[in-house]
């Protein structure tokens, strides 16, 4: 290509779409209407799974190699000296920031979870609040229980742990059945950390309402603005899987079970759809590929016996 030649872009003009029950105009490949929830039709397969390897493949983006056009030009002296300068302050700049990172430390006087394998088991890597931690929401940090069930702040215990779970999934609402109590009586000691992270990975293979992201949504919308029924929101939404549910109706059912006071489904998924993406990307870092996952200080529990007992023999 010649210097000077244009670069010709093609647009295809794409007719607009509308929700089928309230008539807002949807914005291109959304799943959801932004107005009243509603799931898109033809969005979801219909069918059953249990095991998510498969729709979590389906759900990752295709990588797209950046195209750069590199065009010869003279340069004079001023230009190769600006260019130095340049790189001189770039690398200066990743030092400074190296330096910075290994200053980060735990919080203080909390000792760092201790992860102790038997032959066979991986270890995956546990995310620890750092001193800049403000104690909003953060997908590598879930959503931290109390004792009761209500949102509190992330802090560095001697033992973490993490559940992963699809509102979708029938073996997470038997989890929550058979270790719920368990599961609020460890974020009762302080010895222990209970965090929650919610993923979508069955929305595909669900009953076409979306009901994995609309109930992830709704319960990351409870953690934020109604943290005192954090947990009996998932229990609510965990108990309503496959009643096809959709929109305000989802909203109306939890403010009714719980005395929750959430804003219509049109507020929440704009507002928690991006933060639902986080905690998927983290699923997919820490290679979640089934549901429920439970991780004790970063290794998968095999949900055999009392859950109370496997998070007291991981204490150092």
């Amino acid at each position: 290509m010649s210097i000077g030649t244009p670069i010709q872009a093609r647009v295809k003009n794409v007719a607009p779409v509308f929700c089928s029950a309230c008539g807002h105009q949807l914005d291109a490949g959304a799943r959801f209407c932004a107005s009243c929830g509603q799931a898109v039709a033809g969005k979801a397969v219909a069918g059953k799974a249990t095991s998510v390897r498969a729709a979590s493949r389906a759900t990752r983006g295709t990588r797209v190699a950046p195209v750069t056009t590199i065009v010869d030009r003279p340069q004079n002296n001023f230009t190769k000296i600006a260019a130095l300068v340049a790189g001189l302050a770039l690398l200066g700049g990743i030092v400074a920031l190296a330096l910075h990172s290994r200053t980060q430390q735990p919080v203080a006087n909390v000792p760092a979870p201790v992860v102790v394998t038997e032959p066979g088991e991986v270890a995956r890597p546990v995310a620890i609040p750092g001193p800049d931690y403000d104690g909003s929401l953060d997908p590598v940090l879930g959503i931290p229980l109390d004792g009761v069930g209500a949102l509190t702040s992330a802090v560095a215990a001697p033992v973490v742990i993490d559940l992963y779970s699809d509102f979708s999934c029938p073996y997470c609402r038997q989890f929550k059945t058979d270790h719920g109590d368990e599961l609020l009586r460890l974020a009762a000691d302080p010895n222990f950390s209970v965090r929650y992270h919610p993923v979508n990975f069955l929305d595909r293979s669900g009953d076409g309402t979306g009901w994995s992201t609309l109930a992830a949504s709704v319960f990351l919308q409870t953690a934020a603005s109604d943290p005192a029924h954090t947990w009996d929101v998932s229990v609510v939404l965990l108990d309503h899987q496959g009643d096809g549910l959709t929109g305000d109706a989802v909203v109306e059912l939890v403010n009714q079970a719980t005395g929750a006071n959430l804003p219509p489904m049109g507020q929440i998924l704009p507002s928690q759809n991006a933060l639902l993406g986080g905690f998927m990307d983290n699923a997919r870092a820490m290679n979640i590929d089934s549901v429920p996952t439970i991780l004790i200080n970063g290794v998968a529990w095999d949900r055999n016996g009392s859950l109370y007992e496997a998070a007291q023999r991981a204490l150092p």
